[in-house]
């Protein structure tokens, strides 16, 4: 449970994270014709994090998908989890789903691929049958490199959806850090390694991207006192 003063500590980080952002703003802002916006270049890396398959019944895709054309989205970073997917060891892959409508990987990534938005896949997590253990990735690392030979497989080489794959999230946070299994630095070193051999091995064309670092609250308050102390001093 979060304590008050953490809470509190949380408020007033964002608050000064607010106030270094509207200082640094310009006086005017440059319009459309200056500026064009990045959905209007069809060559811009830039998209969301939607997750479809993870967050978005089957029977609403169409309609979220719709939404992102709309919106002029050019890429989406589609989470899988690996414990939704295989629920045992050297058991069988389902990409379909389950009763509760969710995780259907199969069509979320088709509707997007078949409306032009490229996809970026995030491979993560330990799996289902050492979840809450948190075991040593000796324990399971070479399922997760059947659980990445096989997703490369399916999605880049056989369906040709995918050519860009992030290989776990946030690995320097508690919750995906060394909670799911990942103690050490080297730990992470280790499941990259075993990850992108196991991807080129599925498909050579495949490209292994950097995983995104989570924020970390303490920092980013050590770092926002650091940013006021230089305006301050800027503006005497």
């Amino acid at each position: 449970m979060v304590s008050i003063r953490s809470l509190w500590r949380r408020i007033v980080t964002l608050v000064l994270l607010l106030i270094v952002v509207a200082s640094s703003l310009p006086a005017t802002l440059p319009t459309a014709a200056q500026n064009p916006l990045p959905w209007r270049d069809k060559g811009s890396p830039f998209g969301v994090v939607a997750a479809l398959g993870n967050r978005v019944r089957s029977d609403e895709i169409p309609a979220m998908v719709g939404l992102m054309r709309e919106a002029g989205v050019q890429w989406q970073r589609e989470e899988i989890f690996w414990d939704r997917v295989q629920k045992e060891p050297n058991g069988p892959f389902n990409w379909t789903g389950d009763e509760s409508g969710f995780y259907n990987y199969d069509y979320a990534i088709g509707m997007q691929v078949g409306a032009g938005i490229n996809v970026l896949g995030l491979l993560d997590y330990n799996p289902y049958w050492f979840k809450g253990k948190n075991p040593h990735p000796d324990e399971w690392i070479e399922d997760w490199g059947d659980f990445v030979y096989a997703t490369v497989a399916r999605y880049g080489r056989d369906k040709g959806w995918i050519k860009y794959w992030e290989l776990w999230n946030e690995p320097n946070l508690a919750g995906s850090g060394y909670e799911s299994g990942l103690y050490e630095p080297k730990d992470f070193v280790r499941l990259l390694e075993v990850g992108r051999a196991a991807a080129l091995a599925a498909d050579p064309g495949a490209k292994i991207v950097m995983g995104g670092d989570g924020l970390d609250l303490e920092c980013a308050a050590i770092a926002l006192q650091l940013r006021l102390l230089r305006l301050s001093r800027q503006n005497r």
